[in-house]
């Protein structure tokens, strides 16, 4: 979760549709599954059911493995004590990316091994890039750590090869988006590809990091693309920001996810 404070104080069916060089692909009901290992919990299981589920998607749309993970797990050393807890991050090639996400149920059931195997199913649609994508800016980060304490601040630096516009948004555990930069229509959100654009602008606000758990994962998302593109929702789901984000040009748009972890 993250507070601003601003310092000026002025009180399995298959359907695809073929739109400029790129092709959404709908799945009705596709569904994704995974063993629950010994040292996970049902919340870790179901989370890896739903990776599952969209790597699957992306494979029948014939686009490979093309997806950002974002997986937390715990790893227990002993019965009672030593739990390492991290984040795992990967990223590829972006050939293709989910457009649209809506899970419809958690189902559990035993395997060939007598294993507990927890499953999930969902809508989704994918859409997949055809020809060239190689108008896309290479955005660099600088400044994230992977751990805050509570009630720290946050600030950025970001930097492209390209004078592309870009987007910053805040991802908390919940998986809402909250728009970070830029908010205001008077804000600049085009990158000079000379100079590094630091967040949040000294002296107009503070980006302050907090939680009401012992830890909370959140993650820093950044949008580029070529064209000024319109404003984003404030604050919405997955699902509403995917609409603004597929009005982007699909040839120059692109996203990158970075997580890190809040703590008491």
């Amino acid at each position: 979760m993250l507070q601003t404070i601003t310092k000026i104080i002025l009180f399995l069916f298959l359907f695809p549709l073929a739109v400029q060089g790129q092709q959404t692909k709908f799945f009705e009901k596709l569904e994704g599954c995974s063993v629950l290992a010994p040292a996970m919990s049902i919340e870790q299981a179901q989370e890896k059911a739903i990776t599952n589920l969209k790597l699957e998607a992306f494979q029948r749309a014939g686009i490979g493995e093309e997806l950002t993970s974002n997986s937390y797990y715990e790893q227990k050393q002993s019965s009672t004590q030593n739990k390492d807890k991290y984040f795992e991050s990967s990223f590829s090639e972006i050939k293709g990316e989910i457009t649209f996400f809506k899970l419809i149920d958690f189902s559990q059931k035993i395997g060939e091994n007598n294993e507990i195997v927890i499953c999930a199913q969902a809508q989704l649609e994918v859409v997949a890039f055809e020809g060239k994508t190689s108008n896309k800016a290479i955005i660099s980060l600088e400044g994230l750590s992977q751990n805050y304490k509570n009630n720290s601040p946050l600030s950025v630096s970001i930097s492209a090869n390209k004078a592309h516009y870009f987007w910053v948004f805040l991802i908390d555990k919940n998986e809402n988006y909250m728009l970070l930069y830029p908010r205001n229509k008077s804000e600049s959100h085009q990158l000079a590809t000379s100079d590094d654009f630091k967040l949040p602008i000294s002296g107009e606000e503070q980006w302050v990091l907090q939680t009401d758990f012992s830890e909370e994962k959140n993650s820093l998302l950044i949008v580029s693309a070529q064209e000024k593109g319109a404003k984003p929702e404030q604050l919405c789901d997955f699902n509403i920001w995917s609409l603004w984000y597929k009005s982007l040009p699909f040839n120059s748009r692109k996203k990158q996810v970075y997580n890190f972890l809040i703590y008491n």
